[in-house]
């Protein structure tokens, strides 16, 4: 089955909350404050999928041309962030998610851009790829994704969970993630190979 034509997918949620830990089995990555979703990018076309599985794509149009920067058609996962992704960010991005009138939804890509922060890939070239170890997927996304104002790739560090946390707090940030570098990707579900921890 092709999951890019099968209908809008939910995307991996996170069961577990902890306090920060160092563990080489994992790694570790900043928890911006906003929304989750799953980007659908292939010739042409950019859709932005939230996880109530609603098509988020014209609330956001600074970013219709996301599937010019990524190398083949894919499904990328991640999160919309407005600004630098503090808890000072939530409001900006709520105002854009309730905007409904064109002319203010133009007006609010021009002076609140949006940018989308992606962390994972769990499809690419016609081929699902949500068996991969986590740190497989994370080396293809790098390799697919080129960056600009609209698309950036969330950067992590292996092992060293409680500095970053530190680092995060002191930029006050929603926390970090820690992930297990083998874990598969689960559609739909919950992981216990994703730890949440909150600032």
């Amino acid at each position: 089955m092709d999951i890019f034509k099968s209908g809008l997918l939910s995307p991996m949620g996170i069961e577990e909350k902890s306090k920060p830990f160092d563990d080489p089995k994992y790694i570790y990555e900043v928890k911006y404050e906003w929304a989750r979703c799953l980007a659908y990018l292939e010739a042409g076309r950019t859709r932005l999928i939230d996880k109530k599985c609603e098509d988020i794509s014209g609330k956001f149009p600074e970013l219709s041309e996301l599937h010019m920067q990524v190398r083949g058609r894919c499904i990328l996962d991640g999160e919309l962030v407005v600004g630098t992704g503090d808890r000072s960010c939530r409001e900006p991005l709520h105002r854009r998610s309730n905007l409904a009138h064109p002319l203010m939804i133009k007006m609010g890509a021009k002076f609140m851009p949006a940018v989308f922060v992606a962390f994972d890939i769990i499809y690419y070239h016609n081929r699902q790829i949500t068996q991969f170890p986590l740190i497989s997927r994370k080396k293809l996304l790098g390799r697919i994704v080129h960056e600009n104002r609209q698309i950036k790739l969330s950067r992590y560090v292996e092992g060293a969970g409680a500095a970053l946390f530190e680092a995060a707090r002191a930029q006050r940030l929603g926390g970090i993630l820690a992930k297990k570098k083998s874990a598969p990707y689960l559609i739909g579900e919950n992981t216990k190979d994703w730890i949440k921890i909150k600032n």
